[in-house]
């Protein structure tokens, strides 16, 4: 193989994730794990955080598919992050009685 052909991998941590982010948006529905929600939606950016920190590091390319799914891991994980506290301080005001303490 010779210099120029590079070959390309999947970025670290980019398909966790992503599934991270999708638990973090459903567990934000579902009762009390709304904290579980919030961790898991930060989670989910720090991972994304850690795979580009790591492609600026170093001169690996990463495949397209990873770098979608990163992406998208970034957006899903912000909208849990809000949704979840969101949820979170609607529960802890008593605005939201089936979650009432």
């Amino acid at each position: 193989m010779t210099e120029s052909a590079e070959t390309k991998r999947a970025m670290p941590g980019a398909t966790t994730a992503l599934v991270f982010a999708n638990m973090g948006i459903v567990a934000s529905f579902m009762g009390h794990l709304v904290s579980m929600a919030v961790v898991l939606s930060a989670l989910a950016l720090l991972l994304v955080a850690f795979g580009r920190f790591m492609q600026q590091r170093s001169a690996v390319q990463y495949t397209e598919a990873s770098l979608l799914r990163a992406r998208w891991a970034m957006r899903l994980g912000i909208v849990g992050l809000v949704l979840g506290t969101a949820i979170w301080l609607l529960w802890r005001t008593g605005v939201l009685p089936f979650m009432a303490a």
